[in-house]
């Protein structure tokens, strides 16, 4: 779906083995029989939720006998962009003040806490290896302050600064690192989050 399905199909025609993860079984399935297809790399396919306690431990069991050579995180800022159209992200006007401190906590958690916990894994052993690359899916609310979009600005903001960081820092390692700060993009997540009129705003004229 959307971002993470473009990444998938462009690493697969470079002939890349793929692990893909997504909460949702019923896309993810399709997604990974369609590149098997078109292809010909090995994809397997891990169902993990994100925000939930054992979500990244799942992956790395999943992995642990693998040799990530590339790492994207492309999390979805929070599951319920999925759930619910009343998320605090999009082009709708929602006072952060409003919103209930569980569904910020979820934002940060999922957008931030939980790739970290993932790049520390992959990044160590790439900086091993001597060689590798990693690739953080950011925003360009990252880039000023974000009102009606405060949390989910000022979390990418946090991994945006983290990118450039690590990237500094894995040059001495053999290791890229890129942080991708996309704009508006017209992905299923955004059009839950919004509404149809705003997205006519992003299509190509």
């Amino acid at each position: 779906r959307g971002i993470g399905a473009a990444f998938a199909r462009q690493i697969a025609e470079l002939g890349i083995d793929l692990v893909l993860v997504s909460w949702r079984k019923e896309t993810l399935r399709p997604t990974v029989d369609a590149i098997r297809k078109e292809y010909g790399v090995k994809v397997t396919a891990v169902v993990a939720k994100f925000g939930d306690p054992d979500a990244e431990e799942a992956v790395l069991r999943a992995t642990a006998d693998l040799n990530v050579s590339l790492f994207v995180a492309n999390h979805a800022p929070t599951n319920k962009m999925y759930e619910s159209k009343c998320a605090n992200v999009g082009l709708k006007r929602r006072y952060w003040v409003n919103e209930r401190l569980e569904d910020h906590l979820d934002q940060a958690s999922i957008g931030y806490v939980s790739i970290l916990k993932l790049t520390h894994a992959y990044a160590r052993k790439q900086a091993e290896a001597g060689a590798g690359g990693i690739i953080l899916s950011s925003s360009t609310s990252s880039l000023k302050p974000m009102p009606f979009l405060v949390q989910y600005g000022s979390t990418k903001a946090a991994l945006s600064h983290f990118g450039l960081g690590l990237w500094a820092e894995m040059r001495d390692f053999g290791v890229d690192v890129l942080t991708a700060n996309f704009g508006a993009t017209d992905t299923p997540a955004l059009r839950l989050a919004t509404t149809e009129s705003a997205l006519d705003i992003i299509k190509p004229q």
